[in-house]
């Protein structure tokens, strides 16, 4: 999993929404992408995230080209940030799963 977060300065949202929106988009959906969410901050509405679901790791750790193009894209409308994720089950004896 990756997200993309980015924080747009309070006077943009307005001005910039369909634009901004339409940047939240992945420009193209690779087969290896199971799909994505948008969130926004229930704090601050200048504030969202993309979370890009991957059916597997990216392999070098470092994330997806689409999501450094994503965020690329997004640093035009505020402060972004991306990271990338992996999941580890926690079992019901306490134990976690690689």
């Amino acid at each position: 999993m990756e997200t993309i977060r980015v924080r747009v300065p309070e006077a943009d949202v307005e001005h910039k929404g369909a634009e901004f929106w339409e940047a939240l988009r992945p420009a193209h959906m690779p087969p290896e992408l199971d799909g994505y969410d948008v969130y926004t901050n229930t704090a601050h509405q200048n504030e969202a995230m993309v979370v890009l679901r991957w059916s597997a790791p990216q392999a070098d750790g470092t994330g997806s080209d689409l999501a450094r193009s994503m965020a690329q894209r997004l640093k035009d409308h505020g402060m972004v940030s991306r990271s990338a994720w992996v999941n580890k089950t926690a079992q019901r004896d306490g134990r976690i799963e690689a």
